[in-house]
Formats: structure tokens, C-alpha cells, sequence
């Protein structure tokens, strides 16, 4: 099953796979919101409703989010998870980050925009490969 085609199950998925990411980064409910470029009612609507809505932006940063996470598992597959959150909340000399980190990088974007997850996406490709891995 596709979780880019929009129906229920892609949907419910969809939700489900962002959750599991969200929880392995360990992100606050605001980190969530503004990785998602939601708001809190939203955020909520679909947590209780246990999918997300295909509408607007949010479906496509949350499938730009799928993306990052699979660069991420190949460039921290043999180390520990706790690398991984590192690498996410430490300030990042990129000149794309602007001196954030990536976590940081991922949220600065407004609502109706993917750029700032594409930033991070750019990041990643370059050091995708498993022997190789993002600088500090």
C-alpha cells in the first residue's frame, strides 16, 4: 500500500508512520506542529481521528518527512538511536541551517511552503551513503 495515493488506509498510515518518526526523534507536541507547518487544532483533529487530512501542505511535508527519515536510517543505521536525536537538535555549520540545527531547519518554513524540508532533504542526499556521515 502507497501511502502517497490519499485514501483512508493511506491516510490512517500515513499518520501512524509520522507518529512512529516522531516518537523515535522523541518531538515535543510543538515540535510536531511545526514540523508538520500545522496548528494545534489540526494537530489534534487528527490525532484524535488517528489520520491526517490530504488537504493543503501538510500531507506533503509529512511525505517529504517519510524521505528525510529514510536518509537518516541509512546514515545512522549501525549506530545508536541517541546519535540520530543528536545530530537532530545540534547546531548544524550548513550553510542551508543557518546555524540551527535540523530540527530547527525543518521548522523554519511557513505553512504553505516544502523548502525547508527540501533544505534538509539536499543535506542528506550528499552524505546518503552509508559510509559517509553529516558534519557538526
Amino acid at each position: 500500500m502507497s501511502v502517497t495515493n490519499g485514501g483512508p488506509d493511506s491516510r490512517r498510515l500515513l499518520w501512524e508512520l509520522i507518529q512512529k518518526i516522531f516518537n523515535e526523534w522523541k518531538l515535543s507536541k510543538e515540535e510536531r506542529i511545526a514540523v508538520l507547518g500545522t496548528i494545534d487544532e489540526a494537530y489534534e483533529s487528527w490525532a484524535a481521528a488517528g489520520w491526517m487530512s490530504q488537504d493543503g501542505i501538510w500531507w506533503r511535508r509529512a511525505v517529504k518527512l517519510l524521505e528525510i527519515q529514510s536518509a537518516l536510517t541509512i546514515i545512522f543505521q549501525s549506530k545508536k538511536k541517541e546519535m540520530l536525536r543528536t545530530w537532530l537538535r545540534a547546531p548544524n555549520s550548513y550553510e542551508g541551517f543557518m546555524g540551527k540545527s535540523p530540527l530547527e531547519a525543518m521548522s523554519l518554513g511557513e505553512r504553505k511552503s516544502l523548502a525547508d524540508l527540501e533544505g534538509v532533504i539536499s543535506y542528506l542526499k550528499p552524505v546518503g551513503h552509508p559510509h559517509t556521515k553529516p558534519s557538526q
